[in-house]
């Protein structure tokens, strides 16, 4: 659709054709002969004086010195629009409160103005509120018969153009992509117009593809391509198209013929090195990330891309010097503190990890964060610091149930001894409603330990998690693995009756048998707004870019461990069209939800 900057670039080419002394349409069509006898002075070889403070206005720079002679003009336009039926002043007058000179944007006016020119008969005119319906997406039908009512419009690429954006609007593709191609052809001279037809075009591809009309997307595609046989671009969103289809080798070949045409853009490096880090070729990830780094100039978008591929491919030494060495440059770049932090926790680091989680909590907008406690408990309760830990699982559980903390407090709870407080938690009603598998599982298991180390009767608990146990396994993932690590500690001091331990040993045996490791603790701020996708140099001519096929690492903070236990995470298979935070739920046009059971 034609912006509001051509109505822009219309109104301050004034200055050039007033300076020849004569109002011509931009098109170098001769006006046609005014059909009514007021209109006549509209064929003169001089400016009106209302064109003279118009021109005079858009050449001032002091902005309220062009304010005062924008209303100045107004007055006199406004004038001889009314006594002597000036069509330019009346297409000046539109060109003004459709840009808000001198005057608030006010579309009824605008079209007002538009509509006395072009109903007498100026080609510029009919142009102007053409563009003015098309914009507002309105009389669609009338705007086309606008365009057309100008002499030689076909001969005119400006028309053309607006022409072609019209029938688009109105779902006709074919027939405006036809339109364009001609306006494409004749407009040698005028880039501006060869910009404008490609991001007519574009837009109905991103309008598809965000929609998931790919077959669509793809027309409009192989449209581009037949005007920009050359463009790297192109085949570049052909390769997101068939990502979002699924269609990985389709996709890497299509990336790479995109790098073929230029080899000196980021972009398909990237999508390449995500292909490869779910595909399991981690070397060649790391190659293309840190390729699309160097060429990207080392940009900061770059840099988290490089995060999230050293995460997908288990380089977590290479991931932990890389966010050491963005902390040192910016000690304050929560979002890396963040990565580490959750790095360090999975790696069993707890000593390195409390303290970037420290650091975290004392930004007074982060400190009484859910994620920032748990990570806190969960770092503390491993380094022996039980009662702080504690507090902090307290802290997040006044603001609201929470299944996977509470599973994580019972446990503290039953390691201090403190029975009676892990039944009480445990009796939440939010246990017994769950239709997680794994929720229902554990408390089930951590119930029957403290009944049984309280010396009281736990046979239908202990029964409810037998028969609960291998739909768990079945379903069991990296990131719903139970570690027994304090439990074990526990055990060992624990003063237990004989038969109590041999059967909480005997169940813990079983809930740890082939334990895998585990995802760390989400450590993000909250709200923290996504950061913006990364940028794509434009089409030549430029058009915006498609969405990435890719989430964030620092947009989408690591997920949630399972309770109490740091977890390893493999690449989010499930879903070729998002590359989530691994063990994040993906939705389709949704952000990753945290909170891994």
């Amino acid at each position: 659709m034609i912006t509001r900057m051509i109505s822009s670039g219309i109104a301050f080419s004034l200055v050039f054709f007033c300076s020849c002394s004569a109002f011509r349409a931009s098109t170098d069509t001769p006006p046609p002969k005014p059909p009514q006898k007021e209109a006549a002075n509209n064929a003169r070889g001089f400016m009106t004086e209302g064109e003279t403070l118009y021109v005079k206005a858009l050449q001032t720079r002091d902005e309220k010195e062009r304010e005062k002679q924008f209303k100045a003009a107004i007055e006199q336009l406004q004038k001889e629009a009314n006594e002597g039926s000036n069509l330019k002043a009346h297409l000046l007058l539109g060109y003004m409160a459709d840009l808000g000179q001198g005057m608030s944007s006010d579309g009824i006016t605008a079209a007002r103005h538009y509509r006395a020119a072009a109903d007498g008969g100026l080609p510029e005119a009919k142009a102007a509120l053409a563009e003015f319906w098309l914009r507002n997406g309105i009389f669609l039908d009338a705007a086309a018969a606008q365009i057309m009512s100008i002499p030689d419009y076909q001969k005119n690429p400006a028309h053309l153009c607006t022409l072609g954006a019209i029938y688009y609007a109105q779902f006709e593709n074919q027939k405006g992509f036809e339109v364009l191609k001609k306006a494409f052809a004749a407009a040698g001279r005028m880039p501006q117009i060869r910009v404008e037809v490609m991001k007519i075009i574009h837009r109905a591809f991103e309008a598809y593809f965000k929609n998931g009309n790919f077959d669509a997307a793809l027309v409009e595609l192989k449209r581009e391509q037949t005007l920009d046989a050359n463009s790297s671009l192109i085949p570049y969103f052909m390769g997101l198209v068939e990502l979002r289809r699924g269609n990985a080798a389709a996709a890497e070949e299509l990336f790479n013929e995109s790098l073929k045409r230029n080899p000196a853009v980021p972009y398909p490096y990237r999508e390449l090195a995500l292909i490869k880090a779910r595909s399991g070729r981690p070397d060649e990830a790391v190659d293309d990330i840190k390729v699309a780094y160097a060429v990207s100039g080392k940009t900061r978008q770059y840099q988290q891309d490089m995060i999230e591929i050293y995460f997908l491919t288990r380089r977590y030494q290479d991931l932990i010097t890389l966010t050491t060495r963005i902390l040192q440059e910016n000690p304050n770049d929560t979002d890396t503190r963040n990565i580490r932090g959750s790095i360090y926790l999975m790696r069993k680091e707890y000593t390195k990890a409390l303290e970037d989680l420290q650091k975290l909590a004392a930004n007074p907008k982060l400190a009484n964060e859910p994620e920032i406690l748990e990570g806190i408990a969960l770092a503390t309760s491993y380094l022996g610091r039980l009662d702080e830990a504690r507090k902090a699982y307290e802290k997040i559980l006044q603001a609201g149930f929470q299944p996977v903390t509470a599973l994580n407090l019972s446990e503290l709870y039953i390691v201090q001894n403190c029975f009676s407080d892990a039944l009480k938690l445990l009796a939440n009603e939010g246990f017994k409603q769950s239709k997680d598998i794994f929720v229902r599982c554990i408390s089930a298991y951590l119930e029957a330990t403290a009944l049984l180390a309280s010396g009281k009767n736990a046979d239908a608990q202990i029964k409810l998690y037998y028969e609960l146990l291998p739909s768990y396994k079945s379903s069991q993932t990296d990131a719903t693995s139970w570690e027994v690590e304090l439990f074990d500690t526990w055990l060992k001091k624990a003063a237990l009756s004989p038969e109590a331990r041999k059967i909480i040993t005997e169940m813990t045996v079983k809930i740890a048998e082939k334990p895998q490791p585990k995802m760390p603790l989400p450590l993000q701020k909250k709200p923290a707004p996504p950061l913006p996708p990364p940028a794509v140099p434009p089409v030549n001519p430029p058009v915006k870019p498609a969405p990435p096929v890719h989430s964030n690492p620092l947009a989408t903070p690591i997920p949630s461990p399972a309770p109490g236990k740091p977890d390893a995470v493999k690449p989010s298979e499930a879903d070729p069209k998002t590359t989530a935070a691994p063990g994040s739920v993906v939705k389709e046009d949704s952000k990753p939800e945290a909170g891994t059971k």
